[in-house]
């Protein structure tokens, strides 16, 4: 038996909730999945956990070495799921960060319909290009 539990349960954490995400898309509000909806609290302890993402990524909550879990893991590990609702949440929400800045154009990116990948290799960049690519905070940087 096996968990396929998508953004949800993550080895270790849960899927980032929606306050984390900027612009129109923000919501001040608890998470969107209840933890009592969280996958895996009916499930025999043997169960396979397999999340689609997240772990070890901005994706996830919290980060997580793991790269294979079980349901009884996660029911004797995960905040989620050993935590009151509101302590976990409350600690969720307060260990929030900044997010990456192309999260400001996931949105649109991820409605617009798929273009084929560019699978040309990259333009080689000096020091220089880099240097000021990051300062003016295109890869998650702040601006100077």
């Amino acid at each position: 038996m096996a968990a396929f539990t998508g953004g949800s349960l993550l080895y270790g954490s849960v899927g980032h909730p929606d306050p984390a995400r900027p612009g129109p898309h923000r919501n001040p509000g608890p998470p969107p999945v209840r933890l009592g909806q969280l996958p895996g609290r009916e499930l025999p302890d043997g169960a396979g956990v397999y999340p689609t993402h997240g772990f070890g990524s901005f994706c996830s909550a919290a980060q997580s070495e793991a790269s294979s879990s079980t349901i009884g893991q996660e029911k004797r590990a995960n905040p989620a799921l050993t935590k009151p609702e509101r302590e976990f949440v409350a600690d969720l929400l307060a260990g929030l960060d900044a997010w990456p800045a192309y999260y400001a154009h996931m949105a649109a990116a991820n409605s617009a319909c798929p273009t084929a990948p560019d699978l040309s290799p990259p333009e080689r960049a000096s020091a220089d290009q880099i240097r000021k690519r990051l300062a003016s905070g295109e890869w998650g940087g702040r601006p100077a």
